[in-house]
């Protein structure tokens, strides 16, 4: 059962694990329903990068069934990593990418991602993430030179599992005009990139072991947002500055 959120959409939503359960703020001038939802990684090709996984027909997509299966889909990066820095060409090159619609309002998107790597133990991981709707980057965290350690936990001998909530997605759409109505579908695409020298990762999806998820407008306080990350889109952080 969805239930209406009244939100202020200025404020943020603490999402982080540090910060634990957050309270909701309210806007007594009007009610608006963000609908939650899950939607599951998946493509039906397997690309060794984005590059190839579009050659093939189709870039990593989302639907709301979970995978049931043992067979997955695979985004090896790090092979890609000097050739990304020396032409700065990261968003094609390497990371893990998906695009799709999202209908509604949209204030959060947590990123469950499923990974091997074989140096998780020393290096942890850092990601750095755009997310662009309809066409506009609502986030942008520059690249790799931006990468912000994340909070990951093992999910078996196999993954690990990185966790980001982005918040405050409403409040960025809004300034750029692209808010919409409560049945208007966005064009929504992803870019999570690792830092490629210490932080080699194989991105796994589509299967019962590596469900790598999207969970859009989660309320604050659950216990599934209490892992994750937060980054905030009015302010996305930068290790650089």
């Amino acid at each position: 059962m969805h239930r209406p959120i009244r939100i202020l959409l200025a404020a943020v939503l603490a999402l982080s694990v540090l910060a634990g359960p957050a309270s909701a703020y309210y806007d007594t001038e009007r009610e608006l329903e963000f609908v939650e939802s899950t939607a599951y990684f998946t493509s039906t090709t397997t690309g060794v990068s984005n590059v190839d996984t579009e050659v093939l027909g189709e870039r990593i997509g989302w639907r709301a069934d979970a995978p049931a299966g043992p067979t997955g889909r695979t985004v090896a990066t790090a092979h890609a990593g000097l050739l990304s820095i020396l032409a700065e060409d990261y968003y094609e090159s390497q990371s893990f990418t998906a695009e799709g619609t999202i209908t509604g309002y949209i204030e959060n998107i947590a990123l469950s991602l499923y990974y091997a790597s074989p140096v998780q133990n020393l290096c942890g991981m850092g990601l750095s993430i755009d997310v662009i709707i309809d066409g506009k980057r609502v986030m942008d965290m520059a690249g790799i030179g931006n990468t912000e350690d994340v909070v990951t936990y093992p999910a078996s001998d196999d993954y690990w599992v990185a966790q980001v909530a982005i918040t405050n997605l409403a409040d960025q759409m809004e300034d750029m005009g692209i808010f919409g109505a409560a049945d208007t579908e966005h064009t929504v695409e992803i870019v999570a990139e690792q830092y490629p020298l210490c932080q080699e990762a194989i991105w796994t999806y589509g299967s019962a072991d590596a469900p790598s998820r999207m969970d859009v407008n989660i309320e604050p306080g659950t216990a599934a947002l209490r892992q994750f990350t937060e980054f905030d889109a009015t302010k996305p952080p930068y290790s650089g500055e």
